[in-house]
């Protein structure tokens, strides 16, 4: 099976991409082709996609510019991402994935992804790390305690 395995960082940055990488290294080993996708970053592992992966964005240092041209990247790269979208196409065009399976694609990838590989039948697994989709701090937690003031449908 040829999985295209998603996932905004193709390096050890925390649990989910260590998550993700192990899960690769554990399919590959039970003779599945794993895939990449993920954005450009100097400390990725190398990859034969890497000519797919979608150019690096630094979403702290752009806020940090405080400039109205970087909250305007930041809010429209962050809400969809056009390279993400033509890229991941261009990527499941070459392999042909039978699945592709998410992890953290928000706000770098974003689901502008999604409809490319619907549109060429390609399953997606989404594997949720966090609460992000329900949870603007991804946590449900507020000053130490659950907190579920967004739920449901308040976000």
């Amino acid at each position: 099976m040829r999985i295209l395995m998603v996932q905004t960082f193709y390096y050890h940055r925390g649990g989910d991409s260590t998550y993700m990488l192990s899960l690769s290294k554990l399919l590959e080993e039970k003779g599945h082709e794993v895939v990449p996708f993920a954005m450009e970053n100097p400390r990725n592992l190398p990859s034969p996609y890497a000519r797919f992966f979608v150019s690096e964005i630094d979403f702290p240092e752009l806020l940090r510019r405080s400039s109205p041209g970087a909250a305007w990247k930041v809010a429209t790269r962050s809400i969809h991402n056009g390279e993400a979208r033509r890229k991941i196409a261009a990527l499941a065009d070459e392999v042909k994935p039978d699945v592709a399976h998410f992890h953290n694609i928000h706000a770098h990838l974003t689901a502008s992804i999604v409809s490319p590989l619907r549109k060429r039948g390609v399953p997606i697994v989404w594997t949720l790390h966090d609460y992000r989709l329900i949870c603007p701090n991804t946590s449900l937690l507020s000053r130490g305690e659950i907190c579920e003031r967004c739920i449901p449908n308040r976000f």
